[in-house]
């Protein structure tokens, strides 16, 4: 299916973009973005981004799949800017701080931030650079959550946001 615009004042174009592979053989992340597509497709008109090459096993969803790049916003940028509402896994906020820029809806899922599991993936570590590291992350998570809701840091530290953006997908 190809990407389609939506008459005037009708529903807003959504891309979706999963952070995880897409495909025959997928992790938890990757079946749960593939399952947000297929509900969202429902409702909204729908492109669905993902990192890897899109399987024939995806052939005749009932929305469009593109690949891009993880970290290389020139793979996905001509595609983000599109669309009305981007919906995308916090890690995903920190690959393309660039989202920030689109005149666009973000939503920035937070269903797995890792912070608990970044605790124990990390438990062997010298403790001052496991709270280095903590902290790093933890301004990454802050930001995140700064986009979803609107704002972002702008260069100068100051924290800027838009006015709110709502959109209806079905009536």
């Amino acid at each position: 299916m190809s990407d389609t615009t939506p008459p005037p004042f009708g529903p807003p174009r959504v891309l979706l973009i999963s952070h995880d592979v897409v495909g025959d053989s997928m992790a938890g992340p990757g079946i749960r973005y593939l399952t947000l597509a297929r509900v969202l497709a429902q409702h909204c008109p729908l492109t669905f981004a993902i990192p890897n090459a899109v399987p024939a096993s995806l052939q005749g969803e009932a929305f469009a799949i593109h690949q891009y790049r993880r970290g290389d916003w020139t793979s996905i940028k001509l595609l983000a800017q599109r669309f009305d509402v981007l919906v995308f896994n916090t890690d995903i906020a920190s690959d393309f701080p660039e989202l920030a820029g689109l005149d666009a809806s973000l939503v920035v899922d937070g269903y797995d931030p890792m912070m608990a599991e970044w605790l124990a993936t990390h438990a062997g570590r010298e403790p001052a650079s496991q709270m280095d590291d903590w902290r790093a992350r933890s301004r990454q998570l802050q930001e995140q959550v700064e986009l979803g809701w609107g704002c972002w840091r702008a260069r100068d530290g100051s924290i800027r946001s838009p006015a709110p953006r709502i959109h209806r997908c079905a009536s």
